[in-house]
């Protein structure tokens, strides 16, 4: 009875967990790649965009929001109708 008083609000939850976990390991990734580039090429987009010597955490939340929008949205923008 109450499983199924709360079945919308516990899917909804199962959902929202989901997608923060599918963004964080997007997120994680994009930053593993950004760190092999780094380290094998002294190039990549790490050194392109100037995250090559930040923190850890600004390099994973830069990760974060390119793995993000690259998942969620339909294009980058750089391709015009």
């Amino acid at each position: 009875m109450i499983r199924e008083k709360f079945a919308a609000p516990i899917d909804v939850m199962k959902l929202m967990f989901f997608l923060i976990f599918v963004a964080h390991m997007s997120g994680c990734a994009w930053h593993y790649i950004g760190i092999q580039e780094l380290f094998y090429n002294n190039t990549g987009w790490l050194i392109k965009y100037g995250y090559g010597e930040k923190d850890w955490i600004t390099r994973y939340i830069a990760s974060l929001y390119f793995g993000t929008i690259t998942s969620f949205t339909v294009g980058f923008g750089d391709i015009v109708p």
